[in-house]
């Protein structure tokens, strides 16, 4: 059975559809933990830096999870 993961850009442009929704995103990047994608990005909220982080699985590109780590 083949099975198929998405790449780092793909991730990346997953976690930018989902915060653009509601954000805006000053620096992204991405890096593969067991098989989930870790993308952290700097947001502007209320004129406030924070940093999202945003956990992507790497076989479906499904969110799995996401949270706001701290203020920058």
């Amino acid at each position: 059975m083949l099975i198929s993961y998405i790449d780092k850009s793909t991730a990346i442009e997953i976690a930018l559809r989902f915060l653009n929704q509601h954000f805006s995103v000053q620096d992204i990047d991405a890096v593969l933990q067991d098989k989930i994608w870790l993308v952290t990005a700097r947001i502007q909220v209320f004129g406030n830096t924070m940093t999202e982080e945003i956990q992507i699985s790497c076989t479906t590109g499904k969110i799995e999870d996401y949270a706001l780590k701290r203020t920058i």
